[in-house]
C-alpha cells in the first residue's frame, strides 16, 4: 500500500453498475487537523459503513471527510413503495390513536414516505 495522506482537499466522484444496481460514491474533504469522517448512506448501505470506515482510516490520516454514498436497486426485483411496510405504520398509527382517545387523528402519509425501507425492494 502506498504512504497514507496526511493533508488532503479535495473532491471524488464513482458511479458503479452492478447487477444488483447502481452505487454513487462521492467524497469531499477538506484540512482539518485530525480525521473527520461523516457518512450519509441509504439504509441499505449501512451495513458496510464500518469496513468502509476502516478502509479509509488506512488511506488518509487527517481531514474532514464527507462521504455520500447512494444506491438504486436495479428493476430485478419488486421495486416501488413497500406497502407491507405503509400498511404496518398506518396500522400502528390507528391503534395508537385509539388507545390515546384520538378519533380524529390522522396519518401523516408525508412522515411515513420518509421511513427508511418505504421505497425500494419490497419482494
Amino acid at each position: 500500500m502506498s504512504v497514507p495522506v496526511r493533508s488532503m482537499t479535495g473532491f471524488a466522484r464513482v458511479l458503479k453498475s452492478t447487477g444488483e444496481g447502481e452505487i454513487t460514491v462521492s467524497l469531499k474533504s477538506l484540512n482539518h487537523r485530525g480525521l473527520d469522517l461523516h457518512f450519509h448512506s441509504s439504509p441499505e448501505i449501512d451495513p458496510f459503513e464500518n469496513a468502509m470506515r476502516s478502509v479509509i482510516k488506512r488511506a488518509v490520516t487527517r481531514g474532514h471527510v464527507d462521504i455520500r454514498i447512494g444506491f438504486l436497486p436495479t428493476e430485478n426485483g419488486v421495486t416501488g413503495l413497500n406497502e407491507t411496510l405503509l400498511n404496518q405504520y398506518v396500522t400502528a398509527f390507528r391503534k395508537a390513536a385509539e388507545a390515546h382517545h384520538l378519533p380524529n387523528a390522522i396519518p401523516d402519509l408525508n412522515v411515513a414516505l420518509r421511513m427508511p425501507g418505504m421505497f425500494g425492494s419490497t419482494g
